[in-house]
Formats: C-alpha cells, sequence, structure tokens
C-alpha cells in the first residue's frame, strides 16, 4: 500500500483495516459507526467516472462501512485541526491589536509575532513528513499537541513582547504547524480520490470557520477581563480539544482504511519527470514543474499575512474603533471558508485540473489587495476582506491537491511540506516588511500595492506553467498519433 509520508509508518497503525471484518463478535466498532451514515456519506469510488485520468479505476477492498467511517472522520478530524490552525494563525490581525496596545512596541517589531510564525509553519512543513515516517502519525501529532498547549500556557505569564514573540510565535506556532501538516496526511489517507477536492475542501473550510467565529470572541475577552486572563481560557480550552481529537486519530489508525489510487499519475510538463517514485528533497528541484510552482508560490505567499495582521489596523487608522475593525476578520473568515469548500469543487468539475483554479485566486487575490487603497468607506473593506479571504481559502485548500495533480499521491504530503518551507523563507518576512514600510512612509499604500503586484506576477508564472503543461500534452498526443499511423 503506497504511503504518503516520506517512509512507512513505524507503528502497526492499521492492524486490522485490511481485511474484511466478519459478521457477530469480531465485527469492529468502525464498520457499526460506518455503516450507520452510509446513507448520508457516497464514498465515490469513482469507477465508473467517464475522467480515466483521474479516476481510480478500481475499488479498494475493504469493509464499505470501514471506508465510510474512515472518510468521514477524516474529514471531520482535518475540518477541526484547520479550524484550530485559523484560530491561531488567523486571528493574528486581533492579537497585533492587543499586543501594541498592551508593551507599546512598534509596528515593525510586534509584527515579528505573526512573522515566526509563518517562520514556523514553513519549519513544520518541512519536519512533519520526516517525523510521521520515524515515530508515526499518532505519536507525532500527540508531541505536537504539547508543543501547541505548552506555547499558549507560557503566553499567560509572558510580561514582554519578546516573552510574546518566543512562546506564541515559534513554540506555540510550530506546534499547531505539525498538527495542521498531520490532518493533511490524515486526509490524503483516508479519503477516496474521487471525492477528494470534496473532502479537502470542507476540511480545510474548518480554518475560516475557526477565524470567523474566533477573532469576535478574543477581542470580546480583551475588552473584557484583558490579555493574561483570554489566553488562560484559551490555552484550557485549546489543551482538551486534542485531547479529544489525539484519541479519533488513534481509533482511525487502528480501524480506519487506507484509500489507494491505484491510476493517479503525475501531470508532468517534462516526460522525463512523470516517475511517481519517492525522491530526496533536493531532487525536487531538479523537476522543472516543481520548480517552477515553488517560485510562484514563493512570490505570491510573501504579503500573504499583511491581509490578515495589518488590515484591522487599517481600519483603526481610518477612524473605526477595535471592535468594529475586528468584523473584517469575521468577515475574511466566512469567505475563506466557503473559498475552500467551494473553490476545490471546480478542479473537480474540471476533471482534476486544480492548477487553473489555483490561478485565478493568485491573480483575483492579489487585485483585492492592491484596490485596498482606494478604500475608504468600512462596506468597501468588508467587500474586499470577502474577496480575498474566499481567494485565500481557495488558496490554502487548491495547493495541496496541485500536488497530488502534478506529482502523485504518494508525493503530495512531501511535495507540499517543501511548499511550505515558502513560508519561512518568504511570508516571514512579508508581514515585518510592511510594518516597517507603515513606519517609514506612515501609510499602508506602498505596502498594499507592492503585495498585490507580487501576487499577481505569481499568476502570470503559474499560467506560464500551464501553458506548458498543455504544449506537453499536445507534443505527447502528435507523437502517439505519428506513431499509431
Amino acid at each position: 500500500m503506497p504511503q504518503i509520508a516520506s517512509s512507512p509508518h513505524s507503528e502497526s497503525l492499521h492492524a486490522g483495516a485490511e481485511k474484511e471484518p466478519q459478521d457477530g463478535a469480531s465485527r469492529s466498532p468502525a464498520s457499526f459507526v460506518g455503516q450507520c451514515i452510509e446513507v448520508s456519506v457516497d464514498l465515490g469510488t469513482n469507477e465508473n467516472s467517464s475522467n480515466s485520468d483521474y479516476s481510480s479505476g478500481v475499488e479498494d477492498e475493504g469493509c464499505r462501512g470501514t471506508k465510510c467511517f474512515s472518510a468521514f472522520g477524516a474529514s471531520l478530524f482535518g475540518f477541526s485541526i484547520m479550524g484550530l490552525a485559523g484560530v491561531i494563525a488567523m486571528t493574528l490581525g486581533v492579537f497585533v491589536s492587543e499586543l501594541l496596545d498592551t508593551f507599546h512596541e512598534s509596528r515593525g517589531k510586534t509584527s515579528l509575532v505573526p512573522a515566526l510564525m509563518d517562520a514556523m509553519y514553513g519549519v513544520g512543513g518541512v519536519i512533519t513528513p520526516l517525523l510521521a515516517s520515524k515515530l508515526g502519525l499518532l505519536k507525532t501529532f500527540a508531541m505536537a499537541s504539547c508543543m501547541l498547549s505548552l506555547g499558549l500556557f507560557m503566553d499567560v505569564g509572558a510580561g514582554s513582547l519578546e516573552a510574546w514573540i518566543f512562546w506564541h510565535g515559534v513554540v506555540a506556532a510550530l506546534g499547531s504547524a505539525m498538527t495542521f501538516m498531520i490532518s493533511v496526511n490524515v486526509m490524503y489517507l483516508f479519503t477516496p480520490k474521487a471525492r477528494r477536492g470534496l473532502c479537502v475542501g470542507f476540511a480545510f473550510s474548518g480554518g475560516g470557520v475557526g477565524t470567523a467565529t474566533a477573532a469576535p470572541l478574543l477581542s470580546a475577552s480583551f475588552g473584557r477581563v484583558g490579555l493574561q486572563q483570554t489566553m488562560l481560557n484559551f490555552a484550557i480550552s485549546i489543551t482538551l480539544f486534542l485531547v479529544f481529537w489525539t484519541i479519533v486519530v488513534a481509533l482511525l489508525m487502528r480501524f480506519g482504511h487506507e484509500f489507494q489510487d491505484h491510476t493517479m499519475q503525475p501531470v508532468s510538463s517534462d516526460e522525463s519527470d512523470r516517475s511517481t517514485e519517492k525522491r530526496k528533497v533536493w531532487e525536487w528541484f531538479k523537476r522543472s514543474d516543481f520548480s517552477i510552482l515553488f517560485i510562484a508560490f514563493f512570490i505570491f505567499i510573501f504579503g500573504f499575512t499583511t491581509q490578515l495582521n495589518h488590515l484591522p489596523r487599517y481600519a483603526e487608522d481610518l477612524g473605526y474603533d477595535p471592535v468594529t475593525s475586528a468584523r473584517l476578520l469575521t468577515v475574511f473568515g466566512i469567505a475563506n471558508a466557503l473559498g475552500r469548500a467551494l473553490l476545490p469543487q471546480f478542479g473537480d468539475l474540471f476533471g482534476g485540473e486544480y492548477l487553473r483554479v489555483l490561478i485565478f485566486t493568485f491573480a483575483t487575490n492579489g487585485i483585492a489587495i492592491a484596490s485596498l487603497v482606494a478604500c475608504g468607506s468600512f462596506i468597501s473593506l468588508n467587500i474586499v476582506a470577502g474577496v480575498c479571504g474566499f481567494m485565500a481559502g481557495g488558496r490554502t485548500a487548491l495547493l495541496s491537491l496541485v500536488c497530488c495533480q502534478l506529482f502523485g499521491q504518494q508525493n503530495a504530503v512531501q511535495t507540499y511540506g517543501l511548499l511550505c518551507s515558502c513560508f519561512l523563507l518568504s511570508m516571514s518576512f512579508g508581514s515585518p516588511v510592511i510594518g516597517w514600510i507603515h513606519d517609514e512612509a506612515d501609510s499602508y499604500t506602498p505596502g498594499w500595492l507592492l503585495v498585490g503586484g507580487m501576487m499577481t506576477t505569481a499568476a502570470l508564472i503559474c499560467a506560464g506553467l500551464e501553458c506548458k503543461i498543455k504544449a506537453t500534452r499536445r507534443a505527447s498526443g502528435a507523437g502517439k498519433k505519428a506513431a499509431d499511423e
């Protein structure tokens, strides 16, 4: 059975999952639960799909009830952990505003908190697949959960911005990044390929839901009980949440069914690059399609978090109060959830051509951010926040699916993790740079234009990659036709 992680799990994660449960007492609890909800969940093994390039072609062996339990459980787990990532990483605009008022430091220095969080997401994207291959998904998830809880509890007693930068920006962020990557791994292992866009879209929509609900709650709590008490309540709640989902992961590992993408072939722009065999990290950069995608994402992600970290403060500069300004993140979060759920479906409709949809999200997100320079009314700010949230949500879900499209299922998490290194190499600099530009120019206008231009440039680079892939397909088709004649 192909594995998503860089090598097989060291734990016996799936004892009994490969065999169909027998009738009677030996039947697994997962089978019973799965059969109860089977009437409402379509596993979509896609045996009869008309799109032969993007269908499994062969139905996995195993009890349908166990399959249903696996797909449902993995999707719900992904939704919840993505929601947690949204709460931790995407509500930083509220935290930045509170930290500015609490510690009275410059915006550039305060932006180091979200900047280091971005960097830790890049580190987590690279190291989590390696740890999962050595320790197994369950132990890696438990370790990451402990790191996240520790960082949040230490935030409670942090008496300086420097302490916040370390405990929240490094420790909590790395733990959150690792739980995020484990959820992606679980999604690919336990969801059927023919409905993967639906399952992944639903799971990633949790990030938008988390942002939409947490931003106003945190802002209100800061106003009522202050930063310290808010963080204590927050840390306790997240710890209990992680304990519950660790138990769920253990059940999935024990009773779940891994889906196999029997005929999934990567759509490489290079004929010599079509092998789906696992590669070492540095070998991926020898592939032109991966290198082009990496460069495009590197450019795009530079200013991605500016719309989260600086938008509420930008609204305050325009004269709106902090609570009203925080509502922009609620709009962003709701739209983000919708984008994550809906945009991947277009990739399914196009037969797995997720790259085309990704190009659209890159370009639209860049244009929307650049248009902030013309926004003055709160209605216009809400419209831009909604468009940015919708496109940002789609990008988040689509990027992992593009990895599956171009490089194959078994390489999806490894390549996605490498792309996440751009969080460290590029995105971690974006928020402080925009904060520094504001401090120097006393305006966000140059920063918005810079970020919008970079995102649009990234869309053009991806469009070039799409054209390269099409040219390769046409040449391949013409060669086959000539050979037949």
